[in-house]
């Protein structure tokens, strides 16, 4: 039935009739495709998070990333328990561009000591 609809399209006055056909193959493939997103996306990154045995830093990074994740819940206005806990989720995320930032600086000097090290012995011989 829903295949005789789709040549609905060619008349004029029942081509309105052409959206149930495509509701339903919207409908089904999102149907389909949303659980399987969720499991692959999701709810894996979830078990990453929290699969690990129970030791202190997994609590603080399980703990850092509710914090987090309700700091950009904006759907509530953070007040209270809440509040606080989006405070906590700022920190967290103070410390992890910290880390990132500092990494960087760490990676490129470690880049710089690299090539004066060649500079100055490989090539120039000045030290041994």
């Amino acid at each position: 039935i829903l295949g005789l609809l789709c040549f609905s399209i060619f008349w004029p006055k029942i081509s309105w009739l052409i959206r149930y056909p495509l509701a339903f193959t919207m409908g089904t493939y999102c149907g389909m495709a949303v659980p399987r997103h969720f499991q692959a996306r999701i709810f894996q990154q979830l078990q990453g998070t929290m699969i690990t045995s129970l030791s202190l830093s997994n609590m603080i990074m399980v703990i850092g990333v509710i914090a987090t994740l309700t700091y950009f819940f904006f759907s509530l206005e953070h007040k209270g328990v809440l509040g606080k806990v989006a405070k906590l989720g700022i920190w967290y995320i103070m410390l992890a561009f910290g880390a990132a930032f500092g990494y960087t600086v760490m990676a490129r000097i470690s880049l710089f000591i690299g090539r004066l090290q060649f500079l100055l012995h490989d090539w120039l011989g000045l030290i041994h």
